[in-house]
């Protein structure tokens, strides 16, 4: 199990903060630092350790949820795709009038409800066809063969056969109403059907859009956080060579590591943030409920 994204950063902060610790003791051999720099020093560092076991053991704990969703051994080996170093793109592309449409094809929820919608009109049908007149034709054939026989005389027999066919015609003359009340039953439960199939449609469609928007949005936060944490790189080296060339303080270098962990979080739970919000839109437009047959 490779270490995650938080690991690596809680490691790197670790060794930051020890760049920070050696600047202080080197001062401090040359007389130039005092003991409470130091001391502020090595504070730093243990807080960088700390955070890097609490990071490990997020992790492991994160790696036990994950085999307990997927229902296997909790001592099972696999291996996991991390997309945390794969890049993102800046901008998402808005789904179109046709890409909606596909995607209304492809949605389970949208296809039960079209079903439902289809089963409820042709019920209007049947109800309909129960009272219209109806014709039947049956037929019979019969047969028989009797026979007697003694030994020493010529057989004596009979054959007979006989068939029928009758044609009938029903015709409902009164019905006190039953008709015209399952017909409108009928009609009710298909105005129901429908409605509810449009309006599952509706959501459908605003869920696709709220999620492109959502996607967006996160693309927009990934690219700022990428952003931050380049600055933020660039102020903790600044910091750090202004505090050995006794220019700057340790304060002001311990709180540049400081920022740049934050920024490296940030730009995790960014990142982050983007795939699940890729993922969610690939599930509202039905990618990954649907199997392309071909």
């Amino acid at each position: 199990m490779r270490p995650n994204r938080a690991a690596k950063i809680a490691q790197e902060t670790l060794r930051n903060s020890q760049k920070i610790l050696d600047a202080a003791l080197a001062r401090n051999k040359n007389g130039v630092a005092t003991t409470v720099e130091v001391a502020q020093a090595r504070q730093q560092v243990a807080q960088s350790e700390l955070n890097r076991v609490v990071a490990q053991g997020t992790e492991r704990d994160a790696w036990q949820a994950l085999l307990a969703a997927m229902g296997i051994s909790a001592s099972s080996q696999i291996k996991v795709g991390y997309a945390e170093d794969k890049p993102l793109p800046q901008t998402a592309s808005a789904p179109t009038q046709q890409m909606i449409k596909l995607a209304l094809s492809q949605r389970p929820d949208v296809l039960a409800t079209y079903a439902a919608a289809q089963a409820a009109t042709a019920g209007i049908k049947a109800a309909e066809a129960d009272f219209l007149p109806k014709v039947y034709l049956a037929s019979a054939v019969a047969g028989g063969d009797g026979r007697f026989d003694m030994q020493g005389l010529p057989p004596i027999g009979q054959q007979t056969s006989s068939s029928s066919i009758l044609l009938g015609v029903t015709v409902p003359l009164y019905d006190g109403g039953i008709r015209a009340a399952r017909v409108k039953e009928a009609e009710s439960r298909a105005a129901v059907a429908n409605e509810t199939f449009q309006k599952t449609q509706e959501a459908a469609v605003r869920e696709i859009i709220v999620a492109a928007d959502t996607l967006q949005s996160a693309l927009e936060a990934n690219q700022a956080a990428l952003n931050l944490v380049k600055t933020a790189f660039i102020t903790y080296d600044a910091a750090l060579e202004s505090y050995r060339n006794g220019v700057g303080t340790i304060t002001v270098a311990n709180e540049a590591a400081n920022g740049l962990l934050y920024a490296q979080q940030a730009s995790t739970d960014a990142h982050a943030a983007a795939l699940i919000a890729a993922a969610n839109l690939a599930f509202v437009m039905g990618k990954m409920t649907h199997v392309d047959q071909e």
